[in-house]
């Protein structure tokens, strides 16, 4: 029987957003470089709030969330479409892990794919969503792309990574058993 959504999902869906608010602010200072790492905080927040809460849409509260928190930031873009590359990019996420759902010797492939798939969705949205004349833009959008796919990639295995081993800590234990 799964259980409902507790208050304390929720409260780890904001911390997690705020932290990426947080890094996001300072990350965005830094050009490209800066782009790549909210690329790779991005999928790797949302990689980790997917494993670590396992219900379905919660990548999307996460995205949700996050938009909100830096609605005015430019980190990604500004505001409403900010909004909606976040979901896009979660969107994709939780199809993916939805339709996968599978294990493969010990290691949630879904969420590591999913990553990789929602890091690449990431440009895509973003060229999606400017002028006309910005259109220009295909070729390097395509590279961010292929580069979005395996900076997700890499997000989604460190986050498993990681989650395997705090996954049995006293304090995760305690969160999972937390009514």
């Amino acid at each position: 029987m799964k259980r409902p959504l507790r208050k304390i999902d929720l409260l780890a869906v904001l911390a997690l957003a705020l932290v990426w608010g947080a890094l996001a602010h300072f990350m965005s200072i830094y050009s490209s470089a800066g782009a790549v790492a909210i690329l790779f905080l991005t999928s790797f927040l949302m990689a980790l709030s997917v494993l670590m809460i396992k219900k379905t849409g919660i990548s999307l509260l996460f995205a949700v969330l996050c938009g909100i928190i830096t609605y005015s930031e430019n980190n990604l873009s500004f505001g409403a479409d900010k909004l909606a590359i976040l979901l896009a990019s979660s969107l994709v996420l939780e199809i993916s892990v939805f339709i996968l759902k599978k294990e493969h010797f010990n290691i949630r492939v879904e969420v590591i794919l999913g990553s990789a798939l929602s890091g690449a969705v990431i440009p895509v949205a973003m060229l999606a969503l400017v002028s006309e004349g910005m259109r220009a833009l295909l070729l390097p959008t395509v590279n961010f792309a292929l580069a979005g796919f395996f900076v997700g990639a890499s997000a989604g295995a460190v986050s498993t990574m990681l989650w395997y081993r705090i996954k049995s800590t006293r304090l995760m234990i305690k969160y999972e058993y937390m009514t």
